[in-house]
């Protein structure tokens, strides 16, 4: 898949940002959210989750698990339909999004198949520090992101295990 261009149509998700494959890499480019460029092979688990953001920003996102870390794609990018069908060819099993109708905190896994269905983070509510945070907390709820132990597990793991 080449990478997808920028046209009209396409203005109202640039913030959201594009992603495709590349020659073996996951890449993943946006003017608000984290760039990357992984290699496919350092996956370990794929997944997806939602936020309470919307309608005012993002709020749902893909998440690729690797040995180094995870990397965050939203949901709204550009070319993410082409992307998935590529990536289903990659990582048999993998599933479709399924919070699409969330707006509350959710998540799950999309691949490895053994996996799949289950709970990718626990979302722990972040207590909150003054004033300010206490006032916005009531509308806006802030929460850690903590990967569930058998995902954290995954993460671990060497693609010759």
């Amino acid at each position: 898949m080449n990478r997808p261009n920028w046209n009209q149509e396409d203005e109202q998700h640039a913030e959201s940002g594009r992603i495709w494959l590349d020659q073996g890499f996951v890449c993943y480019d946006s003017k608000v959210y984290p760039s990357f460029r992984i290699r496919t092979e350092l996956i370990r688990a794929i997944g997806e989750y939602t936020n309470q953001s919307g309608p005012v920003s993002d709020d749902y996102f893909l998440v690729l698990l690797t040995p180094h870390g995870s990397f965050e794609a939203s949901f709204y990018a550009c070319g993410r339909d082409e992307f998935m069908r590529e990536l289903r060819e990659i990582f048999p099993g993998l599933l479709d999004f399924g919070l699409c109708n969330s707006a509350d905190f959710q998540s799950r896994v999309l691949w490895p198949p053994e996996l799949s269905g289950h709970e990718l983070y626990r979302f722990q509510p972040k207590k909150p520090v003054g004033l300010v945070e206490r006032l916005t907390g009531v509308f806006l709820p802030r929460v850690d992101l903590i990967l569930a132990d058998e995902v954290l597990a995954l993460t671990k793991t060497s693609p010759t295990d």
